[in-house]
């Protein structure tokens, strides 16, 4: 950290190494007109900005609520990109000596291979990451997405190791249109939602949830998740509600996984955000549960309030 910057310096930084990245221009989630050469110090400024942090879980949280209120364009997963490739690379020019002129849409495939947690876990060797590296350079978006594939195949071959920056981003979404659904009471939504989803899928999810806490619990929860349970679903799946199942579908691997991944999943995507999917989904699980839920939020938000008044606010 550069001596004497503020954590509205460091937030300023960050917003503006994301519009580097996205060059100012209205694109949207087109990753091949990124600028992948900013990514490495995006991420050594979001760690940073972890010491300022109110909820060291969850500093993506907060730095996209500064963003959205300062009308800068981000999707959460260039956030946890950028800290995966902070941790990747040791330094900003050994970063560069492999990403530099690299596609976003390349590099974002590769990352889940460079990540240092995956490199560990899977046991991957050097020669794999250089050859890697290489292909990065070198080969078009297919060819790097076939060298990813044969990567995952050789080192995670039943398909246990999730890509936590995509889970991380699935949440988000997932609880962000949750909880826009609860607090306008949405009802067309919450009767699309209750019709979709069965009273016991709902009870399964929030109890897979629950078991991704601490490993007391996963023993205690885990026999009673019926290994199918995705299955129970007899609508097509709807556009709006990709992030989500894409998210539980995650977390089943998770959940068939080792005890490493769950451990993980803890320290990279943190208990609050997954908390806060499985009150979302109780709470559009009927009236009374909703009218709980939004009684909740406005206590809360009028201790945020006087928090405020009081000189105790965020940025």
């Amino acid at each position: 950290m550069r001596p004497g910057q503020s954590k509205e310096q460091i937030l300023k930084r960050i917003a503006e190494l994301v519009q580097k990245i996205q060059k100012d221009e209205k694109i949207g989630t087109a990753y091949e007109k990124y600028d992948t050469q900013y990514l490495w110090e995006l991420g050594d400024t979001i760690l940073q900005y972890r010491s300022f942090a109110a909820d060291k879980e969850d500093t993506a949280a907060e730095i996209m609520q500064y963003l959205q209120s300062h009308s800068v364009r981000c999707v959460p997963v260039l956030l946890k990109n950028a800290e995966t490739a902070r941790r990747a690379w040791a330094t900003g020019q050994e970063y560069l000596r492999h990403a530099e002129d690299v596609s976003y849409g390349k590099l974002k495939a590769a990352l889940p291979i460079f990540d240092p947690d995956f490199v560990s876990q899977a046991k991957v060797e050097k020669g794999d990451l250089d050859s890697l590296a290489k292909a990065l350079r070198g080969s078009t978006y297919e060819q790097v997405l076939e060298h990813v594939r044969k990567l995952r195949e050789k080192h995670d071959p039943r398909c246990i190791i999730v890509d936590f920056d995509e889970l991380y981003s699935d949440l988000y979404a997932a609880t962000e249109r949750f909880a826009q659904i609860a607090l306008k009471h949405d009802n067309d939504s919450i009767s699309a939602h209750r019709a979709r989803y069965s009273a016991k899928f709902i009870e399964d999810t929030r109890r897979l949830i629950a078991g991704m806490k601490n490993e007391d619990m996963f023993q205690k929860l885990s026999r009673s998740i019926p290994s199918k349970f995705m299955e129970t679903l007899d609508t097509p799946e709807p556009k709006s509600d990709r992030e989500f199942l894409r998210a539980i579908q995650s977390l089943l691997q998770i959940h068939h996984g080792k005890a490493a991944s769950r451990e993980m999943l803890r320290q990279r995507v943190g208990i609050a955000r997954l908390g806060e999917l499985s009150t979302l989904l109780k709470a559009l699980s009927s009236n009374e549960e909703l009218e709980r839920y939004l009684r909740g939020k406005s206590l809360l938000e009028k201790i945020r309030v006087v928090g405020v008044k009081g000189g105790d606010h965020f940025v």
